[in-house]
């Protein structure tokens, strides 16, 4: 019964955590989804929510790199999910300047970017706003909307 009463609640503060990203408060979708990670540390989309949430809709090259270190590690352990890799290298780009050059994608990403659905394209874009990232441009081009 324990057990069935702690799945309930996981349950419950991802829901939470989902409805608070949704509604741009990253706050409350980290506390909700960090408590969820902290339960079931081997989902991937927990993971890669709470990175979306720890990011705060702020581009990643306006956060330390510590931060930035700490959002990786989750994205790291959602590696397998083709949303959480786009998510990652947009990260990686941004914060490093690497969009500065502005080169073409490399055929690997491109391949990888065209893996993510429209809908996860849109929750990427809406979340992470780097507009001048090659990255960012390609995943905004996958996009529903």
């Amino acid at each position: 019964m324990d057990d069935f009463i702690e799945r309930v609640d996981i349950r419950d503060r991802v829901a939470v955590g989902r409805a608070a990203l949704a509604a741009f408060d990253y706050a409350q979708a980290a506390d909700c989804l960090g408590d969820a990670v902290r339960d079931d540390p081997h989902d991937p989309d927990l993971r890669y929510l709470l990175a979306l949430a720890l990011l705060g809709g702020t581009r990643p090259r306006l956060h330390r790199s510590e931060w930035i270190k700490e959002i990786g590690v989750h994205l790291r352990h959602a590696a397998e999910l083709p949303r959480a890799r786009v998510l990652s290298a947009l990260v990686a780009e941004d914060h490093g300047l690497h969009w500065l050059p502005s080169d073409a994608l490399p055929e690997r990403l491109a391949a990888l970017i065209a893996q993510v659905s429209p809908s996860q394209a849109d929750e990427i874009v809406l979340h992470v706003p780097a507009p001048e990232s090659g990255v960012w441009r390609a995943v905004r081009a996958r996009c529903q909307r």
